[in-house]
């Protein structure tokens, strides 16, 4: 019996999740099943592939399923195991029925990050689950970085669009602000180098447990100075209906990813 079988190994996130178990000493090589077309830089000597993914299901105490979800319709296999997905838009309800058991879990985390170990993965499960599988999904999740349990599956929706694409939305921004640079005349390469750096420091300083984000920006516009009038012109230009849009029409789009009525 291997420890944990990868349904979609060869793709970005389930590929992240191969490389962060073994990198971080979660399992070896021969607690792990891969169903897909392998890719053998992932694996280690030892590591168990496979064309069936019920004889994945068979062999396997967790089940992770990391096909796009475009292809889930087209799985078959069933198992009274602990059954994990990380593909966008795909319920617990629709895992169950797909899987047959009820202990299922709807999961969330970025393949970039997750290989430089700072993934921050949420996850959200069925009432099936026991302490164990509980236990089971963290140490999955905590090779890659941070976890975060969560009771509201819908949240997972909102987690696809925050932090599954790493940088994402923040990628986009960062864009916005070189190309703002560079309307102004500086240089791109420049531009290019200057975003970075307050992206870096940025995440640094933020990311420290002592550092509190609401009240920086309140000291911020206290101090009435450049970064208060910056602020002040994004909250009254309508910058948090814009975020909201957005992360309206990710939710969306994840929905119609996972739509087989079709």
């Amino acid at each position: 019996m291997r420890k944990i079988g990868i349904i979609g190994g060869e793709g970005e996130l389930g590929g992240a999740l191969i490389r962060a178990l073994l990198r971080n000493g979660r399992c070896t090589a021969g607690d792990l099943m891969i169903c897909g077309r392998s890719q053998k830089e992932h694996l280690g000597d030892g590591t168990a592939t496979t064309a069936s993914a019920q004889k994945l299901a068979d062999m396997c105490e967790v089940v992770i399923l990391a096909v796009p979800p475009a292809a889930f319709s087209t799985l078959a296999f069933q198992t009274s195991g602990l059954v994990i997905s990380v593909m966008a838009g795909v319920t617990l309800e629709q895992i169950m029925h797909k899987s047959g058991s009820r202990r299922a879990v709807r999961a969330m985390c970025g393949p970039l990050a997750v290989d430089q170990d700072l993934g921050f993965a949420t996850w959200c499960a069925s009432a099936g689950l026991t302490a164990e599988d509980r236990n089971r999904v963290n140490q999955v999740f905590v090779s890659g970085g941070q976890v975060a349990e969560v009771d509201d599956e819908a949240q997972i929706d909102f987690f696809t669009a925050l932090n599954g694409p790493v940088p994402g939305m923040l990628g986009l921004v960062a864009d916005m602000l070189i190309r703002e640079a560079m309307s102004r005349g500086i240089a791109g390469h420049i531009a290019v180098r200057a975003v970075k750096a307050q992206m870096e420091a940025s995440g640094q300083i933020m990311a420290n447990a002592d550092f509190d984000i609401a009240a920086y920006v309140q000291g911020m516009i206290r101090y009435d100075g450049t970064t208060a009038a910056a602020f002040t012109s994004l909250e009254t230009g309508g910058l948090q209906p814009v975020l909201a849009g957005a992360f309206d029409a990710a939710i969306t789009r994840a929905t119609e990813l996972a739509d087989f009525s079709g």
